[in-house]
């Protein structure tokens, strides 16, 4: 999952594994997983998006070492290297890598 650890009262964005519960602290030791089955149930039941469709986009995030066991239980169908995952986001979401540096100083500095 994504979320925040908050350190020296900041909250910094981390990636959390959905099935360990611990940090994946680089990238390359990390998957990001998902349902492409539109009938797909994730353990906590059916996701919906706001007129009733079932959602398939829900991210799950894995250290490698946790994926087995996770697509075991939760049956994912498609996966990528979260370091992978993140460079074809960057590419189909590009930004400014400076201005994204000196927004993300500014808030370190609050």
């Amino acid at each position: 999952m994504l979320t925040f650890l908050e350190v020296d009262g900041l909250n910094c964005p981390i990636v959390v594994c959905d099935w360990c519960g611990k940090r994946i602290e680089k990238a390359g030791d990390g998957n990001c997983e998902w349902y492409i089955d539109e009938q797909a149930q994730p353990v906590s039941g059916k996701a919906v998006d706001h007129i009733g469709r079932p959602i398939a986009g829900i991210l799950f995030f894995t250290h490698k070492y946790c994926t087995r066991p996770c697509e075991k239980r939760n049956g994912f169908s498609q996966s990528r290297d979260l370091d992978a995952f993140l460079f074809e986001l960057e590419h189909n979401c590009p930004f400014d890598r400076d201005r994204a540096r000196q927004m993300s100083d500014l808030v370190m500095r609050l």
